[in-house]
């Protein structure tokens, strides 16, 4: 199992409603350091809760049937917090998962030694 392509998917308590439909299911990726910058650059770096909730944004695949251009910033924002607990525990599950999938995969690396300072 590659750890890139590990998602994670689950069914919110509560959802998100857009349009009278609630929104419940959902699939969550791993982060990439890109989503954590544009994180912190769409929301500033001052409050961890919200890069927190700009992260989760990038890293929700699908939240019900709604588009990708639907899942914002300012649609988590409205979520219960019960919700975005969830989420927030769903990727630390999603880095459990990752860390299993890395421990078991066959080492390729060799080690490398440092070569002498010239003379």
């Amino acid at each position: 199992m590659s750890a890139k392509g590990i998602t994670l998917t689950g069914t919110l308590l509560q959802g998100v409603e857009v349009d009278g439909v609630v929104h419940r299911e959902f699939e969550l990726r791993l982060p990439t350091l890109g989503d954590n910058i544009d994180a912190v650059d769409e929301v500033g770096g001052h409050n961890g809760v919200a890069v927190n909730a700009a992260l989760l944004v990038r890293q929700l695949v699908r939240l019900g049937t709604l588009k990708p251009d639907q899942i914002t910033y300012d649609l988590l924002c409205t979520m219960h917090p019960s919700d975005y607990n969830q989420l927030d525990a769903a990727g630390g599950d999603l880095e459990k998962k990752r860390q299993a999938a890395l421990a078991a995969a066959p080492s390729t690396s060799e080690s490398v030694t440092a070569s002498s300072a010239p003379a």
